[in-house]
């Protein structure tokens, strides 16, 4: 392992790998747009409310200051460590292993970073592509602060340490198999071919985050020593009895960082690899809100409601899209959705009364439904978001139901053996009717 190093100035000023994950432009998606940032949040929001609700009935909410358990004993005030002011030293080690690290020179340090401030660090360090390759690398970031004083007046150190892996295993990126129409050469039908036969079942792979971003969390509440807390505080709260005091709230993550930055580790990848860091402040319900998503796409996934896929749009859409573009662009489609509801219930509304097709044609409603057909198929093979399929989804339905009312659909058979549908125009019935009950037929 090799390492960069330099002065916090230059640290600071450093445009690492993690600014570029955390705020850089990324290739277009695919299909899916704002139609699945509206699904996704709206599943995201009723998962919130259920696990908030299974939250609240199993967990008590924590007592009031100074008060215990249910025998009322009373129970002495825990404080934060560090406040606003106070100087954290943060090291990252690099390791495969989980094991004692004192005495080892760290990877990366900074040592002048002031709890509550707006400083925003970014570093790089270089690390050996066979280290990555031949095991599975964890950044260890290691949290110096002091936690009080003594009876002396000599300050207590603590040292707060988390482990972050920096390589993960995930589905290998296969090419769609598809055929070329407009193409016939002996190239392309011959790559088409090699496409469709490694297609198969999924192959896993083990991909290079690149990345890794320490954020310290703002939060300087008081809590009762020893007292149940909700979350998210229950993954970030260490409490310290000796001194009374809990440790500062550190958040190591990944969440904007998306695959098509990830780096897969084969033996054609170069021999030195950039892990970008940056130490940071995150208020604490940005880093509630982070985890509420992680948690309800994972959930959303199992449920099969979801997949990474959708999940990675969404972060695409909120690191590339202007927010008030943004924002217009959902009130638009929300509108969208509530024409297209309204145009539904008057299309129902007609055909349900009409009785006639005087003026109406039903060649051109057995098109539209075609039509409809083709373009619902389209967006089925192109993996579009749930909300548009749904509603093209419906508004199929509703076509395949207006040539029920337009025409006389009868099942049949083909040459005795295959079945098929005919139908038959309600202008055409009537007529054929009229002759019948005229004398003779005529």
């Amino acid at each position: 392992l090799s390492v960069s190093r330099g002065t916090p100035e230059r640290e600071r000023g450093s445009s690492g790998m993690a600014g570029q994950a955390a705020g850089g432009s990324a290739s277009q998606g695919g299909g899916g747009g704002v139609g699945s940032f509206l699904w996704s949040g709206l599943r995201a929001f009723v998962v919130y409310v259920l696990i908030s609700q299974v939250t609240r009935a199993f967990i008590k909410p924590p007592a009031r200051q100074g008060q215990g358990g249910d025998q009322g004993e009373v129970r002495p005030l825990i404080r934060p460590a560090v406040t606003t002011g106070d100087v954290l030293t943060l090291r990252v080690f690099l390791t495969d292993t989980l094991r004692d690290l004192r005495g080892q020179r760290p990877h990366w340090e900074y040592t002048s970073f002031i709890s509550g401030s707006d400083t925003d660090v970014y570093a790089s360090i270089e690390v050996e592509g066979s280290a990555i390759r031949n095991a599975n690398l964890q950044a260890v970031c290691v949290v110096e602060y002091v936690a009080g004083s003594s009876s002396s007046g000599e300050p207590i150190m603590r040292e707060l340490a988390l482990a972050y892996p920096l390589t993960e295993r995930r589905e290998k990126k296969q090419e769609k198999a598809g055929q070329n129409l407009m193409s016939s050469s002996e190239v392309d039908q011959g790559r088409e071919a090699r496409v469709e036969k490694d297609s198969g079942p999924p192959v896993m792979a083990t991909y290079w985050k690149g990345n890794l971003t320490v954020s310290l969390l703002s939060h300087e509440a008081v809590y009762p020593l020893g007292q149940q807390v909700q979350p998210p505080v229950d993954l970030f709260l260490r409490q310290d009895e000796e001194t009374e005091t809990y440790a500062p709230f550190v958040f190591l993550h990944n969440f904007w960082l998306l695959e098509d930055q990830m780096t897969e580790m084969n033996e054609t990848t170069s021999s030195k690899l950039t892990l970008g860091i940056r130490l940071h402040e995150l208020p604490l319900w940005k880093a509630a809100v982070y985890l509420q998503m992680e948690k309800s796409w994972e959930l959303q996934e199992k449920m099969g409601l979801s997949n990474k896929k959708q999940a990675e749009e969404l972060k695409r859409m909120f690191l590339e899209t202007n927010p008030y573009f943004l924002a217009l662009t959902t009130i638009v489609s929300l509108l969208h959705t509530v024409f297209d509801m309204l145009a539904f219930k008057s299309d129902i509304g007609f055909w349900s009364k009409n009785e006639s097709m005087k003026g109406l044609s039903a060649r051109s409603i057995l098109i539209n439904c075609s039509c409809q057909v083709v373009i619902f198929l389209y967006l089925l093979e192109n993996e579009t978001s749930t909300l548009i399929l749904f509603s093209n989804g419906l508004g199929l339905m509703i076509e395949f139901w207006k040539v029920t009312k337009a025409c006389k659909v009868e099942r049949v058979m083909l040459k005795g053996f295959i079945p098929f549908f005919d139908h038959q125009g309600q202008g055409e019935l009537r007529h054929q009717q009229d002759q019948d009950l005229r004398p003779g037929g005529q």
